[in-house]
């Protein structure tokens, strides 16, 4: 478990808060790992505690270490929340933008969750990480919240799921792609990443719309 010193209790209790504003409802947080990478898809994560007793401890996943990361993910997967993830690829990231992919893999994300027959027949408030609302979306209401992973609970886990399911895919691309890198960087703009870029060129796992001046 984590250390609770490590957590920010400031989460839970502006959670708990907002759903005293919205009694009844069901809070589903929002996030995305690797919008800015340069390599592979971005990833998005949809995480709901309704009704859940286990309060895992988190925080905003750009302030844990890989390991409590990880040990974040265990206890946000043990605790019985409904979660659900998706991936747009590179390709589609190249073909309708970073922004578009983005909404499209957050609403993919809350088409997952509303499978769950508890969720379906109560009142959603969605939580987006952000200033963006997804624009297709007419179920529910929507809050964008700007750094919301670290105001909300529900956001934080979000962003916890997203980062470790996506840097977990990225070592399995590693294994394809052995010449980048990817298990160290996650596909980001480091300088090995841009070095093998140089000697080996672009990959089909590269955003071509971010490497414009690379063949």
């Amino acid at each position: 478990m984590l250390n609770t010193d490590s957590a920010d209790p400031d989460l839970w209790y502006n959670e708990h808060i907002l759903s005293r504003q919205y009694e009844s409802f069901a809070i589903v947080g929002i996030d995305e790992a690797g919008r800015g990478s340069l390599a592979g898809p971005v990833t998005a994560s949809a995480v709901c505690f309704y009704q859940c007793k286990k309060k895992p401890f988190v925080m905003d996943s750009k302030k844990l270490s890989p390991k409590k990361r990880e040990i974040a993910y265990g206890e946000i997967q043990e605790s019985g929340a409904y979660i659900s993830t998706s991936f747009v690829s590179a390709r589609m990231i190249d073909k309708m933008n970073i922004l578009n992919a983005t909404k499209w893999a957050m609403k993919k994300c809350i088409d997952q969750i509303l499978f769950n027959p508890t969720l379906q027949h109560c009142p959603l408030l969605f939580l987006i990480d952000g200033n963006q609302p997804i624009v297709e979306e007419t179920r529910g209401i929507q809050k964008t919240c700007i750094k919301g992973d670290s105001l909300y609970s529900s956001i934080a886990s979000a962003s916890i799921i997203a980062k470790v399911e996506r840097d977990q895919y990225m070592v399995k691309m590693d294994r394809i792609f052995p010449l980048y890198g990817f298990s160290v960087h996650k596909g980001y703009g480091t300088k090995r990443h841009f070095q093998a870029l140089h000697e080996n060129g672009m990959s089909s796992f590269h955003r071509r719309t971010f490497l414009k001046g690379i063949q």
